[in-house]
């Protein structure tokens, strides 16, 4: 019963990290839009991207350039730019300011992409079965005590 509640619980937070676009103790998530990384990345793929000072080459970043955010690779870096590139594009990316990457891809999951599509309605019902069930199944270590009185 624990284990479906911490599901659930970690079902709220992916979703409230990606849908408000926030990040949590420096860790973001974000799903693939493009086939730009391909094969390493697919479209729908889920990364989560935390903030780094260390950067090199070959390392996989997020940046926001306007409003959108682009994963891509590092493939050349200076003191305050970076230069990226998708690695199933054939051109290079713009010059990439340090300030404007997010942070670098830490984790790659699929599955991940299965809870983010659950929407928060559907969340909170989620929520109210498992608090239900928690209430209506009794504690079994509730239950040996009053025995043994």
């Amino acid at each position: 019963m624990k284990k479906i509640l911490i599901i659930f619980i970690l079902i709220i937070i992916f979703n409230i990290i990606s849908i408000f676009d926030i990040s949590l103790f420096g860790i973001r998530i974000f799903r693939i839009a493009t086939g730009s990384m391909n094969p390493y990345l697919k479209i729908n793929d889920i990364v989560i991207v935390k903030k780094s000072n260390n950067y090199k080459i070959g390392d996989i970043i997020t940046y926001k350039e306007n409003k959108h955010y682009i994963t891509h690779r590092i493939i050349s870096i200076d003191k305050n730019n970076v230069i990226t590139k998708g690695d199933a594009n054939n051109v290079s990316d713009e010059l990439v300011k340090k300030s404007n990457i997010v942070g670098k891809v830490i984790y790659k999951s699929i599955i991940l992409s299965f809870l983010l599509k659950i929407k928060i309605p559907v969340i909170i019902i989620f929520i109210i079965l498992s608090l239900i069930i928690t209430i209506l199944i009794p504690d079994k270590r509730k239950v040996k005590n009053e025995k043994k009185n």
